[in-house]
């Protein structure tokens, strides 16, 4: 068989004897896109939803499509940060996980890292919220060592933590200290700052940097098909018949968001690259 000639100078790729094209490279390129931003909606909602089962699932299938050598250009950063945050705090629990190269850190701990590091790089404010969520993170990494029985553990959270020594930790610190000494599981602080609360604030955290953005093309063509199906469940039309009929074909108006996503991007942190990672 005579093997198609794709051309030097058009940077096309050879696979198969067949030829692709930047055309087709960038197609692929905005589809992801619209799959990472559709996986980041679903992890919220599964997050919020305590459907963790599901959660996990979605999380590993977003880890191989992170991969794809495309992704890092369609994806703002800060919404695979956030499907971090999410991650680690459903793990909260699980003091065997690991998700950074420091086997020591548990998985709040990393939680916590990643939102200083968002706030750092300016991709959310120190606001009220960041605030509420950064110290329930700082009280729940020390809560779930002591109800495992580990003291020792929880200590060395707290000086993690705290290490810095900044004088607007100190009273947390001290009121952390003295309950472990303590080994107070029912201290009223520690019910104050459960993790119940934790998930709540992380969710507000979630919806206010996902769900508000523009590219959220999948979920809103999939709304209208499930909403086309509600009103005409015995219409002989096609999805893709019934998601024209309702945006007017204006398919553009949809994804206009992307050009956002592609202008934000950047490079993850080698040792942050996946969602999750054992």
């Amino acid at each position: 068989m005579e093997v198609e000639d794709c051309g030097e100078d058009a940077r096309r790729i050879r696979n198969r004897g067949l030829c692709v094209d930047d055309d087709f490279l960038q197609m692929v390129e905005v589809a992801n896109g619209w799959i990472a931003d559709f996986m980041c909606y679903c992890l919220y909602r599964y997050f919020k939803a305590g459907m963790y089962a599901e959660f996990r699932l979605m999380r590993d299938t977003m880890n191989g499509l992170l991969q794809h050598p495309s992704i890092t250009e369609s994806i703002q950063t800060k919404k695979v940060h956030i499907c971090q945050i999410l991650s680690r705090i459903v793990e909260g629990k699980n003091l065997d996980v690991q998700f950074d190269q420091d086997e020591s850190i548990t998985p709040l701990e990393s939680a916590l890292l990643v939102l200083i590091e968002m706030a750092d790089d300016k991709q959310l404010k120190k606001d009220a919220l960041y605030s509420d969520l950064k110290q329930l993170l700082q009280v729940q990494s020390v809560a779930v060592c002591m109800e495992k029985g580990d003291f020792k553990r929880a200590s060395e959270v707290l000086e993690r933590e705290f290490q810095e020594n900044l004088d607007s930790d100190q009273p947390l610190k001290r009121t952390l200290s003295s309950v472990i000494s303590k080994k107070d599981l029912n201290h009223k602080f520690l019910n104050k700052f459960d993790n119940e609360r934790l998930v709540d604030v992380a969710a507000s955290l979630a919806n206010k940097l996902l769900i508000k953005e523009k590219s959220q093309f999948l979920v809103q063509a999939a709304t209208k098909v499930v909403q086309s199906r509600k009103r005409d469940a015995d219409a002989g039309s096609s999805d893709v018949e019934s998601i024209c009929e309702h945006t007017d074909g204006k398919w553009e108006d949809l994804s206009r968001g992307e050009t956002d996503d592609e202008a934000n991007s950047a490079e993850l942190n080698t040792h942050r690259e996946e969602i999750h990672k054992s």
